[in-house]
């Protein structure tokens, strides 16, 4: 049983890995899009207003690089700078009108690109017992003390 724990535990890592390789290679041959500053924009989404560092954590990535992003985005117009409350040194980045447009075409666009892959590698009751099996995994991990 130990043996077959770890066999998932290494799959699931490995197609989370591979997944998400396979979803930033897409997301760059449909519009050139930067898989990173996709993500950029769904975490402004979700959570607001973000200090340029938080979205460095966020993102895994460094400081410079996040400066880079978000001049990029800035410079489309879908992101803006504001002051920090009480930081003289710092800046919120925030998503404009425009990045929240584009980020709700991103989000629908990619939903629909890993839709199609589960679609063409499995079928309906097999989509329906990994969503009922993913369930169950989460609900494991939303219980306190996981």
């Amino acid at each position: 049983m130990a043996d077959e724990a770890q066999e998932l535990v290494k799959l699931t890592g490995r197609f989370s890995h591979s997944c998400m390789r396979w979803l930033r290679a897409r997301m760059e041959q449909t519009g050139g899009r930067n898989p990173t500053q996709v993500q950029l924009l769904h975490i402004l989404h979700c959570q607001g207003p973000q200090k340029m560092t938080d979205l460095g954590q966020h993102l895994g990535v460094t400081a410079r690089n996040v400066t880079k992003l978000v001049d990029a985005l800035e410079a489309e117009g879908l992101v803006c700078r504001l002051d920090a409350p009480g930081d003289r040194r710092a800046f919120l980045v925030q998503l404009s009108e425009a990045g929240q447009k584009r980020q709700r075409e991103w989000a629908c666009q990619g939903m629909d690109v890993v839709a199609g892959f589960f679609r063409e590698r499995l079928s309906e009751a097999e989509r329906a017992e990994l969503a009922r099996l993913l369930g169950r995994l989460l609900e494991g991990l939303d219980q306190p003390g996981c």
